[in-house]
């Protein structure tokens, strides 16, 4: 949670309840004013380390962490820009607008942050006694811009 001075408001591990509807409620601290909000659900041990680092929102694109050997559940990303929170001085009866829609509660979509991939190579073997088998391997990851998607 970073307010809209690029500053880090809150960084911790919730718990979050499942609800009947299949949905997941956690609570979170915010500054009155804007916010922006970063959800990240089933971190590993090494992206906890990195985002618990993070004091300034502009570093945060920039963590990136191992998906190797990573089993279910992955790690998930969602976020919320501009999320204007009003509260009594108390902190109590807090609310958040999103769009002129002013709610008590804030829904974050998230997505996978890892994904498998897998491929399949096809060499034309002459000779039946060649074995075939890969020596290297390099795959590169790009983030597609929204506009492309």
């Amino acid at each position: 949670m970073f307010n809209d001075k690029n500053e880090l408001v809150y960084n911790d591990v919730s718990d979050a309840s499942i609800n009947v509807d299949g949905t997941y409620t956690a609570s979170i601290r915010a500054a009155r004013g804007y916010n922006n909000i970063y959800i990240i659900c089933n971190e590993t041990s090494e992206l906890t380390e990195k985002l618990s680092a993070i004091t300034l929102e502009n570093e945060i694109e920039k963590v990136t962490f191992s998906a190797v050997g990573i089993v279910a559940p992955p790690p998930m990303y969602g976020n919320v820009a501009r999320a204007y929170v009003e509260s009594r001085s108390d902190g109590k009866n807090a609310t958040v607008t999103i769009n002129n829609i002013k709610m008590t509660e804030l829904p974050v979509s998230v997505t996978r942050m890892v994904s498998r991939i897998s491929f399949t190579a096809i060499k034309n073997i002459t000779n039946p006694n060649e074995d075939f088998k890969v020596t290297k391997l390099t795959v590169k990851v790009c983030r597609m811009s929204a506009a492309t998607l």
